[in-house]
């Protein structure tokens, strides 16, 4: 891939280049790895991303005037990279979440504190269309961590 004729808009922050036109240090790897690829390998890489999210069903549906449309999910096949700090605080902001939503998760098919305790109301729970009942009776054990 021919970076030669990139233009750095400098109103906005690159993610892979510093606004002298020089790879950012975390961007280095995959920059090196992108001059190795034509234009053309780079779309078959790109149309190969794609079709597989439609293979799997990775999609969504806009409904307009006349018929819903079912659209596949937005995808770039190249990897969006970050410094090793800053990966590393939303990692540990994901992992927090996850925990929240494990716990949240086995609280609502398990003792149901949450529902009891009045923080949510019963009906959004048990109206809700994605409610699995079945999953009440299962025991996952618990996350580390």
């Amino acid at each position: 891939m021919d970076f030669s004729k990139y233009e750095i808009d400098l109103a906005i922050y690159d993610e892979m280049f510093q606004s002298d036109g020089v790879p950012r240090d975390h961007s280095a790897r995959i920059h090196e790895a992108l001059n190795e690829l034509s234009g053309a390998e780079l779309g078959e890489i790109q149309e190969r991303v794609t079709r597989s999210f439609l293979n799997e069903g990775i999609t969504f549906t806009v409904y307009g005037d006349d018929e819903a449309d079912e659209r596949i999910i937005p995808i770039d096949c190249l990897p969006r990279t970050l410094p090793d700090a800053e990966w590393r605080q939303l990692e540990a902001g994901l992992a927090q979440r996850v925990r929240a939503l494990n716990l949240f998760l086995a609280d609502v098919y398990g003792d149901g504190r949450v529902v009891a305790d009045g923080v949510i109301p019963e009906e959004m729970v048990h109206d809700c269309p994605s409610t699995a009942p079945r999953c009440a009776a299962s025991r996952r054990p618990a996350a580390p961590g």
